[in-house]
């Protein structure tokens, strides 16, 4: 044996024992029953201004909108007391493109698109996304961090309502993707030559 292979230390070869993450899971919220959405709203900024995506069932129809402003940035119909109501500041104008949008507006054919929503809403438990959820910027960060709105408003009354920065609850990030998915392949923006 030589005298470098003496001095020569072994190496380890057992590796460190691995660690299993556990996510923790979505819970399926089914809606109240007969309930449907009735107003739909979402909207993410992170270091651009995201699209503001917008659903609303109207005396003329269901309306789904994809626009750059937001639907409190104008004018607004009012409450008695001046303040807008929490449905008029997210779905107002969801059937009108004003002149100071830029959006494009689709009035829907039939209701496979809200089944398809809301179908996904009881699989990520949308019910149960109300409150706010925030981070605070680490420190040093340069980027604010991501933030975003969501309102959804059913048949039956019942109202949802949920704001964060740089935290979501479990299922929301997954909804919103495939939300947004049905908002492009229908209202199809890249059609439209202001957006």
């Amino acid at each position: 044996m030589s005298i470098f292979n003496f001095f020569k230390r072994k190496k380890k070869t057992s590796n460190p024992p691995s660690v299993s993450v556990q996510k923790p899971e979505i819970t399926p919220v089914p809606f109240p029953e007969n309930a449907e959405i009735e107003i739909l709203y979402m909207h993410y900024c992170g270091m651009a201004m995201g699209s503001h995506y917008i659903l609303k069932k109207t005396d003329k129809g269901t309306f789904m909108k994809i626009s750059s402003n937001s639907p409190d940035s104008y004018e607004m119909t009012m409450d008695r007391e001046g303040r807008q109501t929490t449905e008029e500041r997210y779905s107002e104008y969801a059937d009108i493109v004003k002149d100071c949008e830029i959006a494009k507006s689709v009035k829907l054919c039939d209701d496979s698109a809200t089944k398809q929503i809301k179908e996904l809403a009881e699989k990520y438990g949308a019910l149960g996304f109300n409150g706010e959820f925030h981070v605070p910027t680490p420190k040093g960060m340069l980027d604010g961090g991501d933030s975003y709105t969501f309102f959804m408003k059913l048949s039956d009354g019942t109202a949802i309502e949920m704001s964060g920065y740089n935290s979501y609850p479990e299922g929301y990030s997954k909804f919103s993707a495939e939300v947004q998915k049905i908002f492009y392949d229908i209202v199809k923006p890249q059609d439209c030559e202001c957006l």
